[in-house]
């Protein structure tokens, strides 16, 4: 009947809820965190309960998805702790050996089931991206430093390999992973003026929420643009609408002016 349907879903839903408290609650002082194998697991466990209740008990309007975005839910705090894991350990990426900080996330991430856990990829590329794109930024203070050409090589070298590693990890009917470090070296390959506007207009278009500290940093870093032009790109950038609030992952607004020495 309508009822038991109902009845199950909402149980369910119930469970699913109540055990993400119960996660919540786990990661308080003084207690052990669930950890990221167990999130992952139990997520693939409740999407393999939902699909065969499906079967059997085909959900009112919205009680699937409403049980499925809870499920996504868990996958973000199982990435959000796996973040909260690696990140400490890759903070500012570029200044290590090469490829030092793409091994380490690969060796973290090896022995995770991702196969159905979408969110929790897309999270973790979001935090790892965020990283590569705050270290670039921040050589824009360098100068001439000798450094800086070998690190504007290693952001373009890592940055593919970065995006080709958790691709990988997605099911392949699945959407392709937006690519910020590809948008950023799409610019500092330009050679003409042309080409140059054209893909700050693409950067841009992409990413609502870049500011002007981030276009002049990488301005700076690409080092071969004058004044006027530098001008016209900035007025680019002045003509964009700001990011709807429910853009989905925002890669510059956590990168401050302070952090890449524009305070």
């Amino acid at each position: 009947s309508s009822d038991l349907q109902a009845t199950c879903w909402e149980d369910l839903h119930w469970f699913i809820s109540s055990y993400k408290e119960r996660l919540r609650a786990a990661g308080g002082p003084g207690n052990t965190p669930h950890t990221v194998e167990n999130i992952l697991r139990n997520c693939c466990i409740l999407r393999t309960i939902s699909r065969k209740l499906a079967q059997k008990c085909p959900p009112a309007e919205g009680a699937g998805q409403a049980v499925e975005q809870l499920i996504h839910g868990l996958e973000h705090q199982g990435a959000e702790q796996f973040l909260a894991r690696v990140l400490p350990d890759i903070k500012n990426p570029l200044t290590g050996g090469p490829h030092w900080a793409i091994t380490f996330l690969e060796e973290n991430l090896r022995g995770l089931d991702l196969k159905e856990c979408e969110r929790f990829v897309r999270t973790v590329h979001h935090g790892v991206c965020a990283e590569y794109l705050r270290a670039f930024l921040m050589t824009s203070t360098r100068g001439s430093s000798t450094n800086a050409a070998n690190i504007k090589r290693r952001f373009m070298n890592e940055g593919q390999e970065l995006q080709a590693l958790l691709q990988r990890k997605l099911d392949k009917e699945a959407m392709a992973l937006p690519d910020p470090i590809s948008s950023v070296v799409g610019i500092l390959q330009a050679k003409d003026p042309n080409a140059v506007l054209g893909q700050v207009h693409i950067f841009i278009n992409a990413h609502p929420d870049v500011r002007e500290e981030h276009v002049n940093a990488i301005m700076d870093i690409k080092a071969s643009v004058s004044q006027n032009q530098r001008i016209d790109i900035l007025q680019i950038l002045r003509n964009q609408k700001p990011p709807a609030e429910d853009t989905p992952f925002l890669f510059f607004e956590e990168i401050h002016s302070d952090e890449i020495g524009r305070a």
